[in-house]
């Protein structure tokens, strides 16, 4: 029932009652600025039943009128029931089943009264969804209510034709755990309150912290070490709470870019695993601002820079040092960025260096430019062996592998051979008497344990496969190699012997 113009809406002569038992749906609305109800004299009854009652004491068009002034629903979901009596100035309460005053309901005052319950259903609700909808009556204003982070938030919207409503959330999202109040309205005609809760469905997110490691070092046990910025959408609310889990680190034995794993779960065991990028460097490595560039010295055959365009040198340089180059932060090989800054590489034989850069980062290496040879790199001017008793017998004297130090260098290309040969240019002589002589002294004894007297004629003594330019050692056992074998009943006493040996070096097939 609605009015315009002036007057009452509902006017009593003598007392009279008001019975609204559970309908469908129940309107007073006056819209003018005379009493809802009067009495001529007398007083009446109001009883009034339904889900929802509604409240104002003022009036206006649909669309201004606002929440009512009081509303009345009961949470197990029955029908709120209000008996007062009245006489239109005054107001009693007589009974209720929900809280309600004289003051807040007061005849007199009432504008508009709306009884019933507008069908209101709301559809759930997650923490990944952007709008809010639902079903409720065609044409009807939708309102939202809630609390985020301690502010009040509403929002708005209306049914279409068909009595759908979408209701766009102004963040992206509502936070989980939140509860949100929804209501219909139209024509004065509210629902009952809608309580939903959003649920949690998104996973919380970290930023990976990169870790930077020498070689063989060890790594921390401990999650949040990997792990900054933590963040869930539950934060500030009663589900906020997120774990950090290591579940793998990586060995720290080799140089390189690897992996870490933490593994971020919020109450409601929504899972998100953090990808940890891990370097390993090493002493040929320089690391700035996350970025990595690792090149090491090296040495190069002339024939091998012999010609080259100032383009293939770089390249050269690049290649033979090895260079590498990381972006830490981002997990990723950027190797092909490498330039080479400067160098002052020549074909002659010589050290030189060349300077690497990548993002800013440089590092500058050594380049030695050899001829390729094979040479002695250290033959010892006196070699002594053991001393030995005069018995009268034979006696095979060892070195005394102090003094003796051969070694060989060779520049050749990998797989190269080489062998050492010995020859006898002056044998044992007495210093003290240059007549006693110990002839066939010197003899060598191969792996095989073959004993062979050293003479005027070379004899092969060592050979080796060349793998690197390294300095190669000419060594043997003890009970092999070159030994001397003395009668020691021709050997004088008190009298020290010495000899010649000529070391020769060749290429060998």
């Amino acid at each position: 029932m609605k009015k315009g113009g002036s007057g009452q809406l509902i006017q009593f002569g003598s007392g009279g009652n008001l019975v609204v038992d559970d309908p469908a749906y129940f309107l007073l609305y006056n819209d003018t600025a005379s009493k809802t109800i009067s009495y001529s004299s007398g007083s009446g009854t109001f009883n009034l039943v339904g889900g929802v009652i509604n409240y104002w004491n003022k009036a206006g068009q649909a669309d201004t009128i606002g929440n009512p002034t009081h509303s009345y629903s009961r949470d197990d979901e029955t029908n709120v029931a209000i008996g007062l009596t009245t006489n239109g100035t005054t107001t009693t309460i007589d009974s209720s089943n929900v809280p309600v005053s004289k003051e807040e309901f007061n005849v007199s005052q009432l504008k508009v009264l709306s009884i019933g319950n507008l069908f209101l259903e709301a559809d759930s609700m997650n923490d990944n969804q952007n709008v809010l909808t639902g079903q409720t009556a065609r044409g009807a204003s939708v309102q939202v209510n809630y609390v985020e982070n301690e502010e009040e938030i509403q929002l708005s919207g209306t049914a279409d034709d068909n009595g759908n409503f979408e209701i766009k959330i102004p963040k992206g999202f509502i936070k989980p755990y939140t509860k949100v109040v929804i209501t219909a309205t139209t024509d004065y005609y509210i629902s009952k309150m809608t309580i939903i809760g959003v649920e949690d469905v998104s996973p919380p997110a970290g930023t990976a912290i990169p870790q930077v490691v020498d070689i063989g070092d060890t790594l921390s046990t401990d999650p949040y070490d990997y792990v900054q910025d933590i963040k869930d959408k539950s934060d500030g609310t009663l589900g906020e709470g997120v774990t950090a889990t290591l579940i793998q680190i990586p060995n720290t034995d080799t140089f390189g870019l690897k992996k870490a794993f933490v593994t971020l779960h919020d109450l409601a065991l929504n899972e998100t695993q953090v990808e940890v990028p891990v370097f390993v460097k090493d002493s040929d490595t320089v690391v700035q601002k996350n970025i990595a560039l690792r090149a090491n010295s090296f040495i190069v055959n002339e024939t091998e820079v012999n010609g080259k365009s100032n383009l293939e040198l770089e390249q050269l340089i690049k290649e033979k040092s090895g260079a590498v180059g990381y972006d830490i932060f981002a997990g990723a090989d950027i190797s092909d960025e490498i330039e080479v800054e400067s160098f002052d590489l020549k074909e002659v034989p010589g050290e030189y260096t060349a300077t690497l850069e990548l993002r800013g980062v440089t590092k500058t290496i050594t380049i030695e430019v050899f001829s390729r040879s094979v040479k002695f790199d250290e033959v010892s001017p006196n070699m002594d062996f053991k001393t030995a008793q005069i018995t009268g017998e034979k006696e095979i004297l060892k070195r005394d592998e102090k003094t003796w130090k051969i070694t060989v260098v060779d520049t050749r290309e990998k797989g190269a051979n080489w062998v050492v040969s010995a020859a006898v240019t002056k044998p044992l002589t007495s210093i003290q008497n240059q007549n006693h002589i110990l002839k066939n002294a010197f003899i060598f004894i191969n792996e095989k344990g073959e004993k062979v007297i050293l003479d005027e004629t070379p004899y092969p003594v060592f050979q080796h496969e060349t793998i690197n330019a390294e300095p190669v050692p000419v060594d043997w056992e003890e009970n092999r190699g070159i030994l001397v074998e003395a009668n020691t009943a021709s050997v004088y006493a008190d009298e020290d012997y010495q000899g010649k040996i000529a070391w020769t070096l060749q290429d060998a097939p």
